[in-house]
Parts: structure tokens; C-alpha cells; sequence
């Protein structure tokens, strides 16, 4: 994975993955994955700091892994729901400690089946149950109730999953899982994240042209929205503010 800048998120994520016996290296920007070793069984200790994309994805990975685990939390983390993905993975063969302890204790083997969440949470809670339930040997369903509000970074997970072989059937509605394996394409670029961005090319409309580099023109990512109002006011073209 070719990933040039970090930050705390990914750090924990990494630190997390090789606590669950996975390998990762990391050297000049580029990071090398070995897959998870499926015969590793003892409880494992995971320390998601104050990152609740790292909590929010692996909660549910860790259960499809049939894995015992403590997730470690601090700072305000510790104080963030989990509702309604922590009702769920309790509906749903997970046994979990009760929301608000650090470190929070997952067992049990999670099952596949009907899955329900609001729409208008975050993200982070499909991308998790999206990322986890192809591990399963049974087909699951997670139905949405009301509007998706996340459906970009929905899709972009979608679209990440399908890179990696595996292709859930998405609509308004309900997300479809079956059993798959996801297979390596080998080698991915990791693309610059929009919301950053959105800062030093505001900047560059205010004060003159400015070259923000890494951006992918075609991403699904939401935030790209502002650069339509960047083009609305001639902004993007006559200022010419980011290529």
C-alpha cells in the first residue's frame, strides 16, 4: 500500500492488525501487509488510543474472526457510543462488555443474518460490518432504515472491496453479504484525503494559485463536493488554486 502520510488513525489501525497477528512493514511511505494468522486463538490486546475508526472497524472484524480481544480506549473515546453496531453484534452471537469500559471485552463467534442501522449514523459502523461479514459462512443482509446520509464513504468502502475481489450488492435500502475470500491486487495507491485539503485550497482561492498534489479528480469520497462550488464561482479554472 502506498500511503506517503500518516497520522494517528492508521498508526493505531496498524498497531491493532499485528496485535491480531498480522504483519506490517512500513518503509519510505509504502506499507506491506501479511495477512492475519488464522491458527493464532489467545486473546489478543488492542490499543485503539483515541482513534474511533480503529474501534469501529476492528470491533466487528475481531467477532467475524471468532477472536477473543480487549480493545483498549483513552481519551473521549472511551466516552463515544457504540450503539446501535454494539446492540447488533449482541443480537448476534458476540458477547461484549458493557459500553463505556476500557478495556472492552469481545467473544464469541459472530453470526451472519439480518443486520439494521440507522442511515443516518456514521459511516464507520457500515464500513466495519461491510469489511467483516464476507468472513462469515453464511450470507447476511444489512438492512437501512431511512436515508443513508454516508452513502460517498459507503461507496467508497464498496469500491476499496471490490478492488480486493469482494462486491456486496448496495442499494438505498439494504447491503447484501455473501461468503468471500478477498484476494490481494497486490499494489494500491492510497488517495489524498479531500477534507484536508479543503483547507490549503481555500486558501490558495483567497491568496492565489496554489498546488495541492495526491488528490484523486474521480474519488467517491463526500467531501469532494466543495470542489463543485469551487467551479460554480470560477475559482477551480481562473485561479487555477489546485491541480
Amino acid at each position: 500500500l502506498y500511503c506517503p502520510e500518516s497520522n494517528r488513525d492508521i498508526q493505531a489501525t496498524v498497531e491493532c492488525l499485528c496485535a491480531l497477528g498480522a504483519e506490517i512493514q512500513e518503509e519510505g511511505g509504502v506499507y506491506t501487509v501479511c495477512p492475519i494468522s488464522w491458527e493464532r486463538k489467545e486473546a489478543a490486546c488492542l490499543d485503539c488510543h483515541e482513534s474511533g475508526s480503529t474501534l469501529r472497524f476492528l470491533l466487528p472484524l475481531v467477532a467475524a474472526l471468532g477472536r477473543s480481544a480487549y480493545l483498549h480506549t483513552s481519551g473521549r473515546l472511551t466516552q463515544r457510543p457504540l450503539s446501535p453496531l454494539y446492540e447488533e453484534l449482541l443480537h448476534h452471537g458476540v458477547k461484549l462488555s458493557p459500553q463505556g469500559e476500557s478495556p472492552l471485552s469481545v467473544e464469541g463467534q459472530l453470526e451472519g443474518g439480518v443486520y439494521r442501522l440507522d442511515g443516518g449514523i456514521s459511516s464507520q459502523f457500515f464500513t466495519g460490518l461491510l469489511l467483516s461479514l464476507p468472513l462469515l459462512s453464511r450470507e447476511s443482509t444489512v438492512e437501512i432504515e431511512g436515508t443513508l446520509e454516508s452513502a460517498p464513504y459507503v461507496a467508497l468502502t464498496c469500491d476499496v472491496m471490490k478492488k480486493f475481489g469482494v462486491e456486496p450488492l448496495v442499494t438505498s435500502e439494504k447491503m447484501q453479504i455473501s461468503p468471500a475470500a478477498f484476494r490481494s491486487p497486490g499494489n494500491l495507491e492510497i488517495e489524498g484525503d479531500w477534507s484536508n485539503a479543503a483547507f490549503w485550497l481555500c486558501a490558495g482561492a483567497l491568496s492565489g494559485p496554489v498546488t495541492v498534489t495526491g488528490l484523486n479528480p474521480d474519488s467517491l469520497q463526500g467531501d469532494k463536493v466543495y470542489k463543485e462550488y469551487f467551479e460554480k464561482n470560477c475559482i477551480y479554472n481562473s485561479c487555477n488554486c489546485y491541480k
